[in-house]
């Protein structure tokens, strides 16, 4: 979730989408995309200026001997914080996992995402792959493959983004999140290394459409080469027939992962597919982070803080057009600098906006959502 919407900053500042094309010369698109990326950065500025994301130390989690994925939040907290924050579906960093008392590696990537973010990354084989963002689990979307027959999906695809040429030996799994409509095909990954050499497990849903996370020991993949010596190049994921298929919150990992911004730590040290254990009961691990509630719920007087941020950095575009039109262009020969009264009423409007910007902010300090 993002703080405030394109239209929201028109309705706020008074501008309008048809008058920055006229402008600027860009399209009607590049405009929502400029003015979207100018809210991302409102964003960043509203979380620097309040010191926002708000980060959790140590927070304690307790084992129950058969859950595996734990929300994050201080319900199992020595100390009384059972109820003063709520980071769920606010997350944005997981600094650390440590089990009696030892940190233990992080997943890799860091954010549990190795190629779910851009459709373009992947190869295929009798699969359209495309994104989607609503049958999703982390972050802002998912791959797709609409399988048409026997098929794979593949990434990375050597073409668009390099191969991995990377060690996995530190880690213990091959976590995901995935989801078919037809449960009956048969599903199998696969890594392969430099020569073009595969290791494999298969893995089964229970039931169609409804997503499900899988943790795969490495040790147990089938015709195994040694991880240690040979570097993995590139996944697939290889499915029987026609369906529909889904992966999501792919990462190699060491026996943890996390989804985001759902606030989920998913914890495993199974055996195989098959025979999944989870940390026995009152089993304490301690987990790091750092959540921005903003993203569940946007208080409106940070929607509004955000509107004006934007307005202000559609006001130094604007700017630094008239400046190249009047300076460079219309008095290029003597580089004058046009003085007249239009400029001034930029600096006007801007000064307005950075005002209402601070008087939006000016109830929220560091920790004011929670800090411990």
């Amino acid at each position: 979730m993002v703080y405030t919407t394109e239209t929201a900053v028109y309705d706020r500042t008074g501008f309008n989408s048809s008058t920055i094309v006229t402008l600027s010369g860009k399209s009607t698109a590049d405009v929502t995309t400029l003015v979207n990326g100018y809210i991302a950065d409102a964003q960043d500025r509203i979380r620097l200026d309040i010191e926002y994301p708000i980060q959790i130390r140590n927070e304690r989690h307790l084992g129950n001997g058969y859950k595996k994925d734990f929300d994050l939040g201080p319900e199992d907290d020595p100390y009384g914080f059972e109820s003063d924050y709520d980071p769920e579906n606010g997350l944005i960093e997981i600094f650390s996992l440590k089990t009696a008392g030892i940190k233990r590696l992080k997943p890799y990537p860091e954010d549990c995402e190795l190629g779910t973010d851009t459709y373009t990354d992947w190869g295929e084989s009798n699969a359209i792959v495309s994104e989607d963002s609503t049958i999703k689990i982390h972050g802002d979307h998912s791959i797709k493959a609409e399988l048409t027959g026997s098929g794979y999906i593949q990434y990375p695809n050597g073409s668009t983004v390099s191969y991995l040429d990377k060690i996995i030996d530190p880690y213990s799994d091959l976590f995901f999140w995935a989801r078919t409509n037809d449960k009956t095909q048969t599903f199998e990954v696969r890594l392969y290394d430099t020569d073009g050499n595969y290791a494999y497990e298969t893995f089964t849903f229970r039931q169609n459409d409804v997503g499900q996370y899988f943790w795969l020991d490495l040790d147990t993949f089938h015709g195994a080469f040694d991880w240690e010596n040979h570097y993995i190049q590139y996944i697939r994921f290889y499915v029987s027939g026609v369906c529909n298929f889904y992966v999501d919150n792919l990462c190699f990992a060491d026996d943890w992962a996390f989804t985001k911004p759902l606030g989920t730590l998913h914890i495993s040290v199974a055996d195989n597919i098959s025979g999944e254990a989870a940390p026995s009961e009152n089993y304490p691990f301690y987990v790091s982070y750092s959540y921005d509630p903003f993203l569940a719920s946007v208080p409106g007087v940070i929607a509004e803080a955000a509107e004006w941020m934007t307005g202000i950095y559609i006001i130094d575009y604007l700017r630094g057009i008239r400046y190249r039109k009047t300076s460079f262009e219309v008095f290029g020969t003597t580089l004058e600098l046009d003085m007249d009264q239009s400029r001034e009423a930029l600096m006007a409007v801007r000064s307005k906006f950075e005002k209402s910007y601070w008087e939006c902010l000016r109830n929220w300090g560091p920790g004011s959502y929670g800090m411990v």
